[in-house]
């Protein structure tokens, strides 16, 4: 058994993966794998049938995983002027470039709802 690290990396022909390390798993780390691996597993369709059949299903929730939501991967063009001003601010909060822009886009949401909450309170169209 060998265990790897690698990266999924983009260049012009698209995703690739790139192989960071690669090392032989020691005995020891074998026989801990092999254990977990022969665990049984249910699928979500299994447990929704035991849950029908009035089953209790609570030993296979821990309420400690977090919700992944779906990510849509999108191209947008900016100027170089408006990349350079992004890079020099992420670079300020030691953050990436997607980072900021993600932050940015977040805050900007925000406010939106916001204001058109308010506009809602004050008895005003959301269309205004």
């Amino acid at each position: 058994m060998y265990s790897v690290i690698f990266e999924i990396r983009d260049d012009s022909k698209g995703e690739y993966i790139h192989l960071v390390t690669l090392w032989k798993s020691t005995p020891k780390r074998e026989r801990f794998m092999n254990k977990a691996s022969k665990k049984k597993r249910l699928s979500a369709d299994e447990i929704a049938h035991m849950a029908e059949r009035g089953e209790d299903i609570s030993p296979y929730f821990t309420n400690a995983g977090k919700i992944k939501y779906a990510v849509k991967r999108v191209n947008v063009d900016f100027t170089v002027l408006m990349l350079k001003e992004l890079d020099e601010i992420a670079s300020e909060l030691h953050i990436s470039r997607q980072a900021l822009i993600k932050t940015y886009l977040h805050q900007a949401l925000d406010n939106h709802y916001s204001a058109r909450q308010h506009r809602v309170e004050r008895g005003m169209s959301a269309n205004k």
